[in-house]
């Protein structure tokens, strides 16, 4: 019961704000109460945004004026903050304030209190809650229904049938047999009792770090140490080190990629067939792989890092393939030798010529590094190493082992003819052809076929000792 005892109690209304189209409607049933009787009455009036409108006036002097009905409808397009407050002389209280939305109301029913009002006109809110052995119902005349459940429920004894649950905690439960689930981040779960359907032992590898004995071998993982093993199907380039006997006897065929444990290869009467490769060594090392029947009859190649000079005759920092047995090295192609060193020089057969032979250093020739023949032992040699009565080296051009042209540090001397575009066949020994044209006749001075005074140019010549100028003119 709403009750205005004096004259200046108020019921009023007001809004949260501007409307956007129409102002609330405000509709008041009341009635007067003297001591000598009561007199009933109404109120009908707009809301003013957000300026209290008078629902319900004041009563006069010793008159108490009772609300019947108060109602408030929103008739505007949007929805509004209605506020209905009693003022007492100026202190305004708070009797009811909601958010109606368009075409909803609120209502106040003396001996009902307030009540909101659907635009539907049913009662909005919950019209009843029913509930069985397994849930709790809601049922609304209109708009939503919210639930509110305590923190904590308990359902001892209790079947939960088809519930959605968002990220429950759940202590020491026991899941039974579940139709389905996902457990991408459980943990904790057993090895040995929580999986099932495992083969003999893969459980107990399972609980063994990867590379320890027992464990299971991982891609790219530590084999460790195996007891035993078949290793049939082996592929790949990683190194493999094998303590003790390869198999139940010693292999036929092997292929090493590293060897640490020995300098030597060392194989028996067969063939060696494969790549030999060494170690790198280390930076102060003769680094060299050695093929040997014997421990004097050896070839070697590598390299010489060791700081001196190795048996096979190498200095130090050089690259080198050789023997120290004093035996020649052979080249050979198709069956057939195409160079060989000894230890008087390098020969070459057929590399110049289709017939010939080329080599460096010939026996019998002192000093020559370039020999080339075409049949038996003459050819043409080119020597750097000769040296004069007086010791000074000089570069020797020979054919048949004899020296045609010398070039020292005085110039070049030629034994025989210099022919230029001549005939060196028709010339003698210490002459100069250039050309082979002829001028034999020269006309007089003054005649038309006379050479003119000035010729183009000279050429400075020597015979012997005594120098001499050649004019030459146009021909």
């Amino acid at each position: 019961m709403i009750i205005l005892s004096n004259t200046t109690d108020i019921v009023e209304v007001v809004l949260g704000g501007a409307v956007t189209t129409n102002q609330a409607r405000c509709v008041a049933s009341w009635r007067d109460i003297t001591t000598t009787g009561f007199s009933p009455d109404r109120t009908v009036i707009l809301t003013n945004n957000g300026t209290p409108v008078n629902a319900v006036g004041s009563p006069a002097a010793s008159t108490q004026r009772v609300v019947d009905l108060l109602n408030v409808y929103n008739s505007d397009t949007v929805a509004a903050t209605v506020t209905v407050q009693y003022n007492a002389n100026g202190t305004r209280y708070t009797l009811w304030s909601a958010s109606l939305a368009s075409g909803e109301s609120v209502q106040y029913v003396d001996g009902y209190g307030w009540q909101k009002l659907a635009a539907t006109g049913g009662a909005s809110g919950v019209a009843s809650v029913s509930g069985t052995a397994n849930e709790i119902t809601a049922s609304p005349n209109t708009g939503a229904v919210t639930l509110s459940l305590p923190a904590a429920l308990t359902f001892t004894g209790k079947t939960v049938t088809n519930g959605t649950y968002n990220s429950p905690t759940l202590v020491t439960p026991a899941l039974g047999t579940p139709a389905s689930g996902v457990l991408t981040n459980c943990t904790g779960l057993p090895v040995s009792s929580g999986i099932s359907g495992l083969g003999t032992g893969v459980a107990t590898a399972l609980a063994v770090n990867v590379g320890s004995a027992g464990a299971f071998v991982t891609f790219n993982g530590a084999l460790g140490t195996p007891s035993s093993g078949t290793v049939t199907n082996l592929t790949g380039t990683a190194s493999i080190n094998i303590n003790g006997t390869v198999g139940a006897t010693t292999p036929t065929t092997g292929a090493f990629t590293t060897i640490n444990a020995s300098s030597t290869i060392t194989q028996g009467s067969s063939s060696f067939n494969g790549n030999v490769v060494s170690s790198t060594g280390s930076s102060t090392s003769d680094i060299r792989i050695e093929l040997s029947t014997t421990a004097t009859n050896a070839l070697g190649f590598g390299f010489n890092k060791s700081g001196s000079t190795n048996a096979y005759g190498a200095v130090t920092g050089t690259a080198y393939i050789g023997n120290a047995n004093g035996n020649d090295l052979v080249l050979v192609q198709s069956a057939t030798e195409r160079a060989r060193i000894t230890s008087t020089g390098f020969a070459v057969t057929g590399g110049l010529s289709a017939t010939g032979t080329a080599m460096l250093g010939v026996s019998g020739v002192s000093g020559t590094v370039l020999y080339v023949s075409s049949a038996g032992t003459s050819g043409m040699a080119l020597n750097s190493c000769r040296s004069d009565a007086s010791g000074a080296r000089y570069l020797s051009l020979m054919t048949d082992y004899t020296e045609r042209a010398r070039l020292d540090s005085t110039g070049l001397s030629v034994t025989g003819v210099v022919d230029i575009n001549g005939t060196a066949a028709s010339a003698t020994a210490g002459h100069l052809n250039i050309g082979s044209g002829t001028q034999s006749t020269i006309g007089a001075n003054g005649a038309a076929s006379a050479l003119t005074a000035n010729p183009l140019g000279y050429i400075k010549c020597f015979l012997g000792t005594t120098a001499i100028i050649i004019p030459y003119y146009n021909a």
